[in-house]
């Protein structure tokens, strides 16, 4: 990277400002990670791939957990904000940098509007009257227009609001949230595993009823990626990051790896042993078929409650709101970093990196939350949006070994 270059991009980082410690990084990680995936992703990886997607779930820790090291060396070598798209242009130029951030930032202007969708879901397939969700004979859970994605509209507005006044605000509201979600999902399994049935794990074809390659199945396309994807995010922060060198490796380990893999295996283990196949109003067996049953809109709460625990059922609904409404505003700030950076990589008119007197690119902020807006309308169907924003996610995980090659020579 040559000297001119690089005085832009110390020169750019100037007015931010580093107050994300350790804990904060951590908190921020966990949101990241335990969204909309915790809710919804378990039913959708085992209506892929049967009980053998309780293997997905650790091939998809160990798959991020190899990529993950490379984002780990390079959040601590060149801490930037917005390092996911900055990193590419500084080692192979400017096409593989344009590439690389434009499907990037397709993928984090989507996030929100998939979490808002999730907590929409949720919300609507326990309180049909609200008219929030439309259901398709045979087809996914989508929300229904007017309702349901003028909502959404709000909410993802109410997102944009907690990020405009800085990164402190945002991770500071987001540690007593994070205690939440890890709390909420905890009891939730506990619950379940109350009602466990070994016999839903060997039934109609066994652990593997669709084959051992379906397994792999769940993990592309049934939310296992969409769920650990959030490992490097944090990574986007490091110019506002304290001690980034210790900081980012230890949140990227914890928060974005280790506690997720553990709840996210113990849920789908749970969920598993705790499907009711008469009260889900489908053939015992038939894991394919509860994607399209009443329990799609609310799989972790029609288990709970039909294993006896109706109490539980508005406690659940808060985390349901709670957890991907974290996520959904962490990836607002994140949509803004990232295309404030590719602004600084010259990809995108210099007025994008304009600030507002709590250090947030502010005018980047406008412009990808008005986008997130508009991608309700094509696609409003959280089960339909994972697997295509998975896709783009993927890629833009791939880049960072050969950015460290060039690196490293």
């Amino acid at each position: 990277m040559s000297a001119e270059l690089d005085t832009e991009y110390e020169a750019s980082d100037k007015n931010l400002k580093r107050t994300i410690g350790l804990f904060s990084l951590i908190g921020l990680a966990v949101s990241i990670q335990v969204g909309s995936g915790w809710l919804l992703a378990t039913l959708a990886a085992v209506s892929r791939s049967g009980p053998g997607a309780i293997i997905a779930w650790v091939i998809g820790a160990v798959f991020f957990g190899i990529i993950g090291v490379a984002w780990m060396e390079l959040g601590t070598m060149l801490p930037r904000s917005g390092g996911g798209v900055r990193y590419p242009r500084m080692t192979h130029g400017a096409f593989l940098s344009w590439l690389n951030g434009w499907g990037y930032l397709i993928a984090v202007v989507a996030m929100p509007v998939i979490e808002v969708q999730a907590v929409l879901t949720y919300v609507g397939g326990h309180w049909d009257h609200l008219g929030l969700l439309k259901h398709e004979e045979g087809g996914p859970v989508m929300l229904a227009w007017p309702n349901g994605i003028i909502v959404g509209w709000f909410t993802l507005l109410l997102f944009f609001a907690l990020n405009i006044f800085g990164a402190k605000l945002l991770t500071e509201s987001n540690k007593v949230v994070t205690i939440w979600k890890l709390v909420v999902p905890t009891i939730t399994f506990l619950l379940m595993f109350t009602a466990f049935n070994s016999d839903n794990f060997h039934m109609h074809g066994g652990f593997t009823p669709y084959g051992v390659g379906a397994i792999f199945g769940a993990v592309s396309g049934g939310g296992v990626v969409f769920a650990y994807a959030g490992i490097r995010q944090i990574v986007d922060f490091g110019g506002e990051v304290i001690n980034p060198k210790k900081n980012i490796p230890l949140a990227m380990l914890i928060g974005g790896l280790l506690i997720p893999m553990f709840l996210y295996s113990l849920l789908q283990i749970g969920f598993i042993g705790a499907i009711n196949w008469a009260d889900a109003g489908v053939p015992e067996g038939d894991y394919a078929a509860l994607m399209s049953s009443h329990w799609a809109s609310e799989p972790l709460l029609a288990a709970v409650v039909a294993a006896g625990f109706t109490w539980f059922a508005l406690v659940l609904l808060s985390d349901a709101v709670l957890s991907p409404a974290a996520t959904g505003w962490v990836f607002v700030g994140l949509g803004g970093r990232t295309l404030y950076s590719m602004s600084v990589n010259n990809e995108m008119p210099q007025n994008v990196q304009k600030m507002n007197r709590f250090g947030v690119p502010w005018l980047a902020l406008t412009i990808t939350t008005a986008v997130g807006f508009l991608l309700f309308l094509p696609v409003p169907s959280w089960y339909t949006f994972v697997g295509m924003v998975s896709t783009a996610r993927v890629l833009n995980y791939l880049i960072a070994g050969p950015c460290m090659a060039v690196f490293a020579r």
